[in-house]
């Protein structure tokens, strides 16, 4: 073949490409003119390949120039998006973040496997950040006060709400994205007196730490703690008059039952006891009732015989005997009063029901009604007085005890310090954290536009702009650094 031929050839395989490119072009821009690109857009899973590695899956988001001018339109100030994973058709909630919309990038806990919705919403932080995170962050009963997903799996239209902008996207989690779950055994051992659940790998590593360092010298002590509280309870019980409360079998399995479990009420009420003591009184109408004496139940006196023999033999033998004889004469004293009251108490319900009572408290009422004369004078001089003693009492408080009085002072103003140093810390680190109001303006973040050119998206290119290295903040390296480390567990 000549040259001539081979050139000929060449343009014209180069007119037919080009004319076959603009067939191409023109089915894309007819494709996107039935199916335009959407104006908020998620981009779910690792940047390039948009590979689910982890079951906290990362999160990008874009927004168009249009919308930019919608919001701007709309005076939308401070706006945050507002994100929540759920199992595709449920409602139940799996995670739920408010983020600024130029933080750019997150990572989204989903804690099961299978087709998984993403949600997201813009919304307007004109109100406030602190009325944002009431609003939509607030937990009321271990749920969120304000109800984004209905029962279907549906976001609920928030026509008229602060609500700006709604997306969702849905993505299928794999079932080995999760961390490993540990034996049951092991799984106990680690849980133990944790009222949560292990949420992710990172998580069951401290608790591990804490476990092998810690937990076991606890344990131990706790075992005989709990085995001597259960016995002394047991003793109480028995000795109260109340012997089929207890479970003397689960007394010794401390791990297994509960304390509930040992102590189960077999008995009807209170004074449904085997050998409290009762007495017959009548009211002033003449009507019986019965008296019961709950301090001289048969537990009391053994007390304090108990309180006797061990200051009797402990008095001359021990090197704390008087501290020991001071408490435990304490002890006796306090019972001795418990008895007192008791009988007082009967004493007060026998007179509140004879006449002598009556009488008394006419007087009460003759005595009340003298003070209410002269528009209340004598209650004004009564409040007069009283006033009078209480800062005559802070006084002499102030007065006798003002070396003391000065250090609390002292301490107190200390302390406001410390408060006040401390939360200025906390605002400067809380500016290192997140982006406050001031940097969160949607027409300085270039990287928050979608990719415009619509054609290389349909071919193939991604809409999410690569992620800028100036908006990694502290927590932003926090959580992709956790992201690498630890593993979501399946709930």
């Amino acid at each position: 073949m000549s040259k001539k031929a081979i050139q000929q050839k060449k343009k014209h395989d180069q007119h037919k490409s080009d004319a076959q490119d603009k067939k191409d072009v023109a089915a894309i821009k007819k494709e996107l003119d039935e199916h335009p690109l959407p104006d908020f857009e998620l981009q779910v899973g690792e940047d390039v390949t948009n590979e689910i590695l982890n079951g906290d899956v990362q999160v990008r988001w874009c927004i168009t120039d249009d919308l930019i001018d919608v919001l701007n339109t709309n005076n939308i100030v401070d706006p945050h998006i507002l994100i929540i994973s759920t199992p595709t058709r449920s409602r139940g909630e799996m995670s739920r973040q408010l983020l600024p919309v130029t933080q750019l990038k997150t990572f989204v806990r989903c804690t099961k496997a299978g087709a998984v919705n993403i949600h997201a919403w813009i919304i307007d932080g004109e109100g406030g950040r602190k009325n944002l995170r009431r609003k939509y962050m607030r937990k009321v009963d271990g749920n969120y006060s304000t109800d984004m997903i209905d029962y279907s799996g549906d976001a609920f239209s928030l026509t008229g709400s602060d609500v700006a902008k709604y997306t969702k996207s849905e993505v299928i989690i794999p079932a080995g994205v999760f961390g490993k779950e540990p034996g049951p055994k092991m799984k106990k051992f680690v849980n133990l007196w944790h009222s949560s659940k292990v949420v992710d790998e990172c998580n069951y590593r401290q608790r591990k730490i804490i476990a092998f360092t810690l937990k076991w010298e606890a344990m131990i002590i706790f075992t005989l703690i709990s085995l001597a509280f259960r016995l002394i309870w047991a003793t109480i019980l028995v000795g109260a008059g109340f012997r089929k409360n207890v479970n003397w079998s689960y007394i010794p399995k401390i791990f297994y039952w509960d304390i509930p479990d040992c102590f189960q009420s077999r008995y009807n009420s209170w004074w449904d006891n085997d050998y409290i003591v009762t007495l017959k009184m009548k009211d002033s109408n003449g009507m019986s009732f019965t008296r019961r004496f709950v301090a001289f139940i048969p537990l009391v006196p053994l007390v304090q015989f108990v309180l006797f023999v061990i200051i009797f033999f402990c008095s001359s033998n021990w090197m704390i005997a008087d501290d020991v004889i001071l408490l435990l004469n304490t002890l006796m004293v306090l019972t001795s009063i418990s008895i007192v009251l008791d009988v007082l108490v009967t004493i007060f319900i026998w007179g509140i029901n004879t006449s002598l009572w009556d009488w008394m408290s006419k007087q009460f009422g003759k005595f009340y009604a003298m003070l209410q004369l002269h528009n209340g004078l004598g209650i004004r001089i009564v409040n007069g007085i009283g006033t009078l003693c209480g800062i005559a009492l802070v006084g002499l408080t102030m007065y006798l005890f003002w070396d003391k009085v000065q250090y609390i002072l002292m301490f107190i103003g200390l302390l406001m310090v410390a408060l006040g140093v401390m939360y200025g810390s906390l605002l400067i680190f809380y500016k290192m954290f997140t982006i406050d109001e001031a940097h969160n303006n949607i027409n300085d973040v270039r990287e928050l536009l979608c990719n415009d050119c619509d054609t290389a998206v349909k071919q193939g290119e991604p809409r999410v702009q690569p992620f800028p290295s100036r908006q990694r903040r502290i927590k932003l390296l926090y959580l992709e650094t956790k992201n690498k480390m630890c593993k979501p567990m399946q709930q």
